[in-house]
This record gives structure tokens, sequence and C-alpha cells, in this order.
């Protein structure tokens, strides 16, 4: 996979700013940071959940796992800033 993202904004605030990630096939990787930092943005990006940026994702398999620390992610967030997501 490669992923190149020259700017993405999320609220003002600027997440990725000239940014590249090259991951190879078969292997498992880990995004470790900070709270903020955009571990869960950039999965988000790379599952097209999220559309609106200055960039390029290629996979070459369509499929990308990903296990997530919380029972129910979307708990605290509303209509309206999930929505704000594709905006």
């Amino acid at each position: 996979m490669e992923i190149s993202i020259n700017k993405m904004v999320f609220k003002s605030n600027v997440v990725f700013e000239s940014t590249s990630l090259s991951l190879s096939q078969n292997k498992a990787y880990a995004l470790v940071g900070k709270n903020g930092s955009g571990k869960t943005t950039l999965f988000r990006l790379i599952s097209k959940s999220i559309i609106n940026f200055d960039g390029k994702i290629e996979k070459k398999k369509k499929k990308v796992a990903s296990l997530i620390d919380k029972a129910n992610p979307f708990e605290n967030e509303t209509c309206a800033s999930f929505a704000s997501f594709f905006l």
C-alpha cells in the first residue's frame, strides 16, 4: 500500500501535511501515537470513510483489517459530528 497525503484538514486543524507511507503486503503493522495524533483519521482515509483530502492511497489488495480499542468507537459522536468527516 502506498499512501501519499499532501494535506488533510479536519475542523480547521492540519492533521497531515507532506506525509507518505509505504506498507508491504502480507505484513502486520501497528499504529501507535498520542490521542489526537491522527491514527483513526489515517484508518478512515484508508477505508475511504473520508474521501475529501489532497493526496492518494493505492492499495493492491482490497481488504484492510483493523482493531479498534473501543467496543463502540462512535458512541460519543453525534450524527452532525460524524457527517462532518465527509464535508
